[in-house]
């Protein structure tokens, strides 16, 4: 008889983004994202899905840092304000 193991499940999982919420993050256009990526001006992402390329967010955001490319956040009231640094929370 065969026995089906589930492996340990990471303590943690990492927080993923598309080229949707990288553009709306770095405030870029998905296409121009696209640029960066075949122009290997940014990270690589770590998969392609089918409904597209899939980032770790951690790179993304050291990336920019080192980059000094500003983070586009939301106020409370809605509008779109840049920041020049950003917090990242475990």
């Amino acid at each position: 008889m065969s026995v089906l193991v589930r492996p340990e499940a990471p303590e943690e999982l990492p927080m993923l983004a598309g080229d949707s919420e990288i553009s709306l993050l770095l405030g870029l256009t998905p296409a121009r994202i696209s640029q960066l990526v075949r122009a290997e001006q940014m990270p690589q992402p770590r998969q392609r899905l089918s409904m597209g390329p899939v980032w770790m967010l951690e790179e993304i955001f050291e990336w920019a840092l080192n980059e000094g490319r500003e983070i586009v956040t939301r106020a409370s009231n809605g509008s779109a304000k840049h920041s020049g640094g950003f917090s990242f929370v475990r």
